[in-house]
């Protein structure tokens, strides 16, 4: 049995809880203080890339926006726009709060709270668009060395690996050592997605009939590779998912009927399908 899915059991027992969640708390803050670089070998990109990073915070709830905020700013030799949305209360922190675009007391699903971000811009002047949740940690360096590999590898459609602390995580999604990242049949649409110009027109606006995406990610596959387009996952660069239980700030209930009448109306892959490694790219 994986690391991961010892976590996922444990989760269950409330008297547990607590050391558990000392226990991620340990490694979360391994990972803030860590720093990732660029493997040697691989090329940096040829041009500064240009990229667009859109979220929502929970502002009354626990979450790492600002430290998000703070770590893409700081990243070095990427072009960098971040539009983020607070629900319920605009941050303090003035990174944080010079970069909240929208200011909303709550009532607007994630999706469509993207699609308002995105409305306000330009889509032609970026290279690639990040959508994050509020809910994760970074080391330095993250991002630039994030699209690098993206990039290196052609992924239309990627999100970074998370750590097997991470809670509630697919198998797939979970790091691998040794590997720069996997092409794979699965993206998940959180806590962090990352998309390439060429994939804006298939995937941009969001569908807001299903507002809180669960089944884009069984769809977008279908689409993505009826145009030639590769996705995947980003093993150098893990991510921790930990700080919150999923869907705990919304109805998972109701998310679930949304994703149930969508993929009735669109080409998808089942679980078995998707969930699939298709190539791994190992370190050099």
């Amino acid at each position: 049995m994986t690391h991961t899915r010892t976590l996922a059991r444990l989760d269950r027992y409330n008297k547990l809880r607590p050391l558990l969640r000392s226990y991620r708390s340990i490694f979360r803050h391994q990972l803030i203080g860590s720093s990732v670089t660029l493997p040697a070998g691989i090329p940096r990109p040829g041009k500064m890339l240009r990229v667009l990073i859109i979220g929502a915070y929970l502002g009354k709830r626990e979450n790492t926006a600002a430290h998000l905020a703070g770590r893409f700013a700081s990243a070095q030799g990427v072009d960098v726009t971040q539009a983020w949305a607070s629900i319920g209360g605009k941050s303090s922190d003035p990174t944080l709060a010079a970069v909240t675009r929208i200011e909303i007391d709550g009532g607007i699903p994630k999706f469509p709270l993207m699609n308002r971000l995105l409305a306000g811009f330009d889509l032609r002047e970026f290279d690639y668009v990040i959508v994050s949740d509020d809910d994760i940690v970074v080391p330095h360096g993250f991002l630039e060395s994030f699209l690098a590999l993206q990039q290196h590898l052609g992924f239309a459609l990627a999100q970074p690996a998370r750590t097997p602390t991470s809670c509630g995580s697919k198998q797939i999604t979970v790091r691998e050592r040794g590997l720069l990242g996997r092409s794979t049949r699965f993206v998940e649409i959180g806590p962090v997605f990352s998309v390439a110009a060429s994939a804006f027109g298939l995937l941009f606006p969001f569908d807001e009939s299903n507002a809180m995406g669960w089944g884009y990610d069984y769809h977008w596959p279908v689409l993505l590779d009826g145009h030639g387009l590769g996705i995947g996952v980003i093993d150098h660069t893990p991510v921790d998912h930990s700080i919150r239980p999923l869907a705990n700030a919304y109805s998972g209930e109701l998310a679930a009927q949304d994703m149930r009448n969508y993929l009735a109306r669109q080409p998808h892959l089942d679980k078995r399908e998707a969930e699939v490694t298709l190539q791994r790219y190992a370190l050099p």
